[in-house]
C-alpha cells in the first residue's frame, strides 16, 4: 500500500482453516533499529496516519469478503513499525477496528494484537483499552 508522501508499507492477509488474520504497519519503516528485524535497517520515513492504519483492515477485509466469501477475524500490529512509538493513532485504529459496524469492524479486543519491542513505560502507563 502507498499512503500520503508515498509511503509504502506492508501488510499481509494470512488464511487459515479456523482464522483470518491481517498484520499491518502502523509506521512507513522503523526507527527502532533491531538487529533481527530488516525493516529498522532503512530508517523511519513517518508515523502512518489512524486512517492509513484503519485502510490496511478494510482491504483486508475486503479481500476476505470479495475473494473468498469469508470475514476477518484477526488483527496483529506487527508488520512495518513500532506501534507504541505511533501511540494515539495505533490506539484510535485499535478502536475503529473493534467498534462495531457499520462504523468499524467488530473485531474483537481479544482478537487483536499489539506486538512491541518494549516500550514498556508507555504500555504499562496507559493501557490500550484506558483513555490514551
Amino acid at each position: 500500500m502507498a499512503g500520503r508522501r508515498w509511503a509504502t508499507v506492508e501488510s499481509v492477509l494470512m488464511r487459515y482453516p479456523q482464522r483470518n488474520t491481517v498484520c499491518i504497519s502502523s509506521q512507513a519503516g522503523c526507527g527502532m533499529a533491531c538487529p533481527f528485524c530488516a525493516t529498522g535497517q532503512g530508517g523511519l520515513t513517518r508515523n502512518l496516519s489512524t486512517a492509513e492504519i484503519v485502510e490496511q483492515v478494510r482491504a483486508a477485509a475486503a479481500a476476505m469478503r470479495d475473494d473468498f466469501g469469508d470475514r476477518l477475524s484477526n488483527v496483529v500490529f506487527m508488520g512495518m513499525g513500532e506501534p507504541l512509538a505511533n501511540y494515539s493513532r495505533v490506539v484510535a485504529a485499535v478502536r475503529r477496528i473493534t467498534e462495531p459496524p457499520p462504523c468499524g469492524f467488530g473485531i474483537s479486543a481479544r482478537s487483536v494484537t499489539v506486538s512491541t519491542v518494549g516500550l514498556a513505560r508507555r504500555s504499562a502507563s496507559s493501557p490500550m483499552n484506558g483513555s490514551a
